[in-house]
């Protein structure tokens, strides 16, 4: 015992110390398991605004896809201010992202996001050509639930790209205004 270094003869003595006291570990063990078990059952119920972060990083990395982001904002309305906030990031894997989960929740659940048409009809003033497709197709979906007629003070500017010059950005309006005619 007195050859070993003196970090290993501590660790040894901690060790048989902890061997004697067998509560003090379990009570640790438990207390770990708690906190896990709570952080799971935060980042379930939707969490706050850290828990969208997470899930931000999560999109980032490949780890979650819009589909699963859309469900998660529909099933907690919390998320939607935060994954509009990730419209503004410079990772493309998160703007985009987001956008399409927003376009999603629109199609699925458009009430959850009608709160926020000012930030989508934003985009449509954006230099961003894909989020501005976004937004033509966002607008469409939350045209069904306009109870206020917002959409009605927007059409001037969301009908502009029907004559050119993009071809794409013409056919994402004329599809989507149809959308707007029928709500």
């Amino acid at each position: 015992f007195k050859a070993w270094p003196v970090s290993r003869r501590q660790q040894y003595l901690h060790w048989i110390d902890s061997a004697k006291r067998p509560d003090t570990r379990a009570k640790r063990i438990r207390a770990i398991m708690d906190a896990l078990t709570q952080a799971s059952k935060r980042s379930e119920d939707g969490g706050d605004a850290v828990t969208g972060d997470v899930l931000l990083r999560r999109l980032d990395r490949g780890e979650i896809d819009a589909q699963a982001l859309a469900e998660k904002m529909s099933r907690n309305p919390k998320f939607v201010q935060r994954i509009l906030s990730g419209l503004d990031s410079g990772k493309p894997n998160v703007k985009y992202g987001c956008a399409k989960a927003l376009d999603i929740l629109s199609a699925t659940r458009p009430a959850a996001l009608y709160a926020h048409l000012q930030r989508v009809t934003d985009l449509l003033a954006g230099g961003n050509k894909i989020l501005r497709w976004e937004a033509i197709r966002i607008i469409g979906n939350l045209a069904a639930v306009d109870v206020e007629r917002k959409v009605d003070s927007i059409l001037d500017e969301y009908l502009a790209p029907i004559p050119g010059p993009t071809l794409i950005t013409a056919a994402n309006t004329i599809k989507s205004a149809a959308r707007i005619a029928a709500a």
